[in-house]
């Protein structure tokens, strides 16, 4: 009886090992190597995340939030050529079937899994119950803090916010309403706590 044939041993690039993945000195290897592939590709986001991680520079939760989704996309990058994993995080048989585990609502192509791109805030828009989706143009801006056991979340849009969106104008009434998910509560979809109607009216500048 033939002996069944082993599977072919994982190789990282960059001439590491995977024991030195659980050491202080592979892991340091690790992070010098990402830090010049960031330079490469950006030489300004690399500046600010050293300057942030040495404390010489202190951002606001929005400048930070922005820093890492712009680390983002090298980090990814960075991990597929390490792990030579490339073919799967671009489409090849591996993803889509991780997708469909773990994330079966973005393999289904449910729009609101679409994440934000450049910043916390995404714009959606709806007509009617079931219908919600990303609006056509992303102009929203935002962050949120937690202290003291609160959280505080400002929200920015511009007064004309494209198509989707109806305009705000000075001294003309229109409403808004607030809806906060608890996941501690169990909230999730249209399980929440929401607020009644409230007027807006803008002040003439």
């Amino acid at each position: 009886m033939s002996q069944p044939e082993s599977p072919p041993a994982l190789v990282l690039n960059h001439g590491l090992t995977f024991t030195e993945l659980f050491t202080p000195e592979g892991l340091q290897r690790i992070d010098s190597l990402f830090l010049s592939r960031l330079r490469e590709r950006d030489a300004k986001v690399h500046d600010t995340l050293l300057a942030w991680r040495s404390g010489q520079e202190n951002l606001t939760p929005l400048q930070l939030s922005e820093l890492l989704l712009a680390c983002g996309p090298v980090l990814n990058d960075f991990i597929a050529n390490l792990f030579n994993i490339r073919e799967a995080l671009e489409g090849g048989t591996a993803r889509p079937e991780m997708e469909r585990r773990y994330a079966p609502a973005r393999a289904t192509g449910n729009p609101i899994t679409v994440r934000p791109q450049g910043g916390a805030v995404q714009v959606l828009a709806a007509e009617g119950f079931g219908n919600t989706g990303p609006a056509s143009t992303q102009q929203g801006t935002g962050f949120g803090r937690w202290r003291e056991s609160r959280w505080a979340t400002v929200i920015a849009r511009p007064i004309d916010a494209g198509p989707d969106l109806a305009p705000l104008r000075p001294g003309v009434r229109t409403y808004l309403a607030v809806a906060v998910w608890d996941g501690a509560a169990g909230h999730t979809g249209s399980r929440k706590m929401r607020s009644g109607w409230i007027p807006l009216v803008l002040e003439a500048p």
